[in-house]
């Protein structure tokens, strides 16, 4: 992947990051509910990405990859 890519990748996670941010805390602010606008919020985003699951090269994810996934969670 080139640093161009990531650098477009990078940016665009932190703008809609930004974005989410405020729309959620629009959406407390009119509903009042801030559980549900998060976990509504989390599931929306959950189903958006699980498509890049079909395309994911599990083969190629190393071990090192899973042991820094596991301590960053």
């Amino acid at each position: 992947m080139s640093v161009a890519w990531l650098a477009v990748l990078v940016t665009g996670r932190i703008l809609f990051s930004s974005l989410a941010n405020v729309l959620q805390k629009k959406m407390v602010e009119r509903t009042g509910n801030a559980p549900v606008v998060v976990t509504s919020s989390l599931c929306v985003v959950s189903l958006l990405v699980s498509a890049g699951l079909f395309f994911t090269p599990w083969q190629e994810l190393s071990w090192q990859f899973w042991l820094a996934c596991i301590v960053a969670a």
